[in-house]
């Protein structure tokens, strides 16, 4: 008898409850009949609504609403980054063929197209680059300067600059490309042992002020490889490295929206340590493993840059 009584109450304390629930919801509806959004976006009110007939407004939206949230983000550009494919000429062909693909408006290369820099390596790189109709964009990397400075060129770019001086592949040693109102300035700063000259730093200050991008050889920060700009193989060439802890405090000044850069063969995307709406993409590599050494601690690949009609950008990581 007394387990009966007890299965009643707990059967009338339900009902009670429900009741306090659909009262608390009726309330809600009247306190913000005002408010056609909400209400007419949360399907419980909607229901209940329904059941009691409640004059909700049906418009759940103004008008000028509507054309705010109707409007969608378009893509601007797509831009292929590859970079250290050292000599290797069948994964940089893919590369191309695949940005091609893609249907990216340019191809910038960040530098080591070569192992050792020698002409006749820089020319069969330069011939893969010019098959893809694209615009396409190169600064040297270390490796592509090796053989020049053998040579006794001090600055290391001789034999490149005759290999790439008459092609239709741009060399921007410190230059800048605009595309759908965005700016990229490109410096060349592969030279492991050598500082960039003062004219160099002098146009790179004032152009980054007015830059959305900065495009260079090697990377001025990442929060745990220290192969950046100035350090070779853990010594530190501190005048080297004093530029390019200058031209990241001039990054940061602007209003740049991103530092990319390849060189360390390992595919990262880092916000700054300082400005944390800045990033340092570094782009993987192209170039292949062998029995006999292992150049790259990642499958081969390359990234793509997107821009978008909102400011916002993306760079997805390609794999080969």
């Amino acid at each position: 008898m007394l387990q009966f009584i007890i299965k009643g109450l707990r059967s009338i304390l339900s009902i009670i409850i429900i009741t306090a629930i659909f009262l608390i919801a009726l309330i809600f509806i009247k306190i913000c009949s005002g408010n056609s959004f909400i209400l007419a976006n949360v399907p419980i009110l909607n229901d209940i609504h329904n059941i009691i007939n409640i004059d909700i407004p049906t418009q759940r939206i103004t008008e000028e609403e509507k054309l705010y949230l109707g409007k969608k983000k378009e893509l601007l550009f797509k831009i292929a980054l590859l970079a250290d494919s050292e000599g290797g000429w069948e994964n940089l062909g893919r590369a191309v063929d695949k940005a091609k693909d893609l249907s990216v408006n340019a191809i910038f290369f960040l530098g080591d197209l070569t192992r050792w820099g020698e002409k006749e390596d820089l020319l069969q790189g330069r011939e893969i680059l010019s098959k893809s109709g694209i615009t396409t964009i190169i600064i040297p990397g270390d490796h592509d300067l090796a053989a020049s400075v053998s040579a006794g060129d001090e600055g290391g770019r001789e034999i490149f600059n005759e290999v790439f001086k008459d092609s239709d592949i741009l060399v921007n040693v410190a230059k800048e490309y605009n595309i759908e109102g965005y700016k990229f300035i490109f410096l060349d700063n592969s030279a492991n042992f050598s500082p960039l000259t003062e004219e160099e730093l002098k146009w790179f200050k004032k152009e980054v002020q007015s830059s959305d991008f900065v495009i260079l050889s090697q990377p001025l920060y990442h929060s745990t490889n220290y192969r950046i700009m100035g350090i070779v193989d853990g010594e530190k060439i501190s005048s080297v490295y004093i530029q390019g802890q200058e031209l990241l405090s001039w990054i940061r000044e602007s209003n740049v929206k991103a530092v990319i850069s390849a060189d360390q063969h390992i595919y990262s995307n880092l916000p700054d340590n300082i400005k944390h709406n800045l990033r340092h993409i570094v782009i993987g590599a192209l170039v292949p493993n062998s029995i006999e050494e292992i150049r790259n601690p990642q499958a081969p690949r390359f990234g793509v840059l997107e821009v978008y009609s909102d400011g916002s950008f993306k760079v997805e990581d390609v794999v080969l």
